[in-house]
């Protein structure tokens, strides 16, 4: 018997249940040609979705990219206003301690400028104390001159005198 180089497909009285749907009708086999096309379009196809995937993520990163300085500015936006807030309260918790340094320090010029004034006051009550010494000195000598001057006769007018200008000098020695 001859041997054959190929075998014949073996034929069936019914379809397969096995095979899908609208396939079942389409030749079983292809020839060699079509089922190259076949495949180069399946490749075809297989390297546009890829490359269709390849640029949605590339416009994902593109997206994130500019999505990321918007990010980052809120960020800052965001650290500047507890900055600020933080600042706030601190200035709040000083000034209190400010304005009471303020406030003791004008007490201090006042007290500094009422001394000053006291001792201005100190001073020219000093002076006028040793003005109305002086011009009580006068008097008195004025007055000594006087009874130095009267009769030695009249011996009570010179006493009485005497005793009124001792009197004289013990109130001025109280009141110095």
């Amino acid at each position: 018997m001859p041997v054959r180089k190929y075998r014949l497909p073996a034929t069936r009285a019914s379809p397969s249940l096995l095979t899908d749907g609208s396939d079942a009708l389409a030749p079983k086999y292809l020839s060699s040609n079509e089922s190259k096309l076949a495949a180069a379009a399946a490749a075809e196809l297989a390297d546009a979705v890829a490359l269709l995937a390849e640029l949605v993520a590339c416009v994902d990163a593109v997206d994130a990219l500019v999505d990321a300085p918007d990010a980052l500015l809120a960020l800052a936006v965001a650290e500047l206003a507890l900055a600020v807030a933080e600042f706030a309260e601190l200035v709040a918790d000083v000034e209190p301690s400010l304005a009471l340094v303020v406030a003791v320090d004008a007490l201090v010029l006042a007290s500094d400028a009422l001394v000053v004034a006291v001792d201005a006051l100190d001073a020219a009550a000093v002076a006028l104390l040793a003005e109305a010494v002086a011009e009580f000195a006068d008097a008195v000598a004025l007055l000594a001159a006087l009874v130095a001057d009267v009769a030695p006769a009249d011996a009570d007018v010179a006493e009485l005198l005497a005793d009124v200008l001792a009197s004289l000098a013990l109130v001025v020695a109280v009141d110095a």
